[in-house]
């Protein structure tokens, strides 16, 4: 069965890896299954310090190969309930590399304090996974 929709995957440390749960190289509890029309959130956010400078959305993630878009939202996944997008990352059936992908950000001075944060993924494919991403940071 096939799951459609973003979820947190479990993952595991073998017996003889103990170190690698401690390990930033490591890939723990990945947003996976990144399907269109899928949404994923982070709560909460203080946007403070970021307000009205230039800044990037960092991804550490792997492609499928895909052609698609990853909007980056605040506050919800939908402009008609109050959502702003403050990014967007086109992917293309080309990008396959896991790396560290940037996202341009744009905030308004107006965003001060905690807000939630939203990944909104979409493509022409109805039931393939655009990505999997391992860390998100701000820069």
């Amino acid at each position: 069965m096939f799951l459609i929709g973003s979820y947190v995957a479990a993952t595991y440390v073998g017996d003889n890896d103990m170190d690698g749960s401690c390990s930033l190289n490591a890939h723990h509890a990945p947003l996976v299954n990144n399907t269109n029309g899928s949404v994923a959130g982070y709560k909460y956010f203080n946007f403070d310090k970021l307000s009205d400078k230039h800044y990037v959305l960092s991804l550490n993630m792997n492609p499928r190969g895909i052609n698609g878009t990853i909007t980056v939202m605040i506050d919800s996944p939908w402009e008609s309930k109050g959502g702003k997008v403050i990014g967007t990352l086109q992917l293309s059936d080309s990008d396959i590399t896991e790396r560290d992908y940037d996202i341009p950000v744009k905030l308004s001075r107006d965003i001060k304090g905690k807000h939630a944060l939203y990944f909104r993924f979409s493509s022409d494919k109805v039931a393939q996974s655009l990505c999997d991403i391992y860390s998100f940071v701000f820069k």
